[in-house]
C-alpha cells in the first residue's frame, strides 16, 4: 500500500506517476480491508491519498479518486461515516 500512496501527492508534480498510482489503488482496493480495520491506515488513505487526488489539477486523477472514492463506499461503507462530510466539501 505504502508504494502506492507515496506516489498521489499534490506536492510532487508527477502528474503521470499519480495517475497511474490512483488507478494502481483503485484495482487494489478489493485488497485492503486490513488497511481499514487501522484507524492510522485508514486515516492516511482517506485524507492523505483520497483527498489530496481529489484537489488535483488533473481530471484524470480526480475522476480516478471518485471512482476509489465509490468503490472504498462499496466495500467499506461502515468505516466512511467521519470521512463523507469533509470529502462532500472538497468535491462541491
Amino acid at each position: 500500500m505504502v508504494a502506492l500512496t507515496k506516489n498521489i501527492s499534490k506536492e510532487d508534480g508527477n502528474v503521470e506517476a499519480c495517475r497511474l498510482a490512483i488507478k494502481a489503488l483503485l484495482f487494489s482496493i478489493p485488497y485492503t480491508a486490513a488497511n481499514f480495520q487501522n484507524q492510522a491506515e485508514r486515516d492516511y488513505i482517506m485524507h492523505k491519498v483520497i483527498e489530496e487526488a481529489l484537489q488535483s489539477g488533473n481530471v484524470s486523477i480526480r475522476e480516478t479518486a471518485m471512482q476509489c472514492l465509490v468503490e472504498i463506499a462499496r466495500q467499506e461503507y461502515n468505516m466512511l461515516g467521519g470521512y463523507i462530510e469533509q470529502l462532500c466539501q472538497i468535491t462541491s
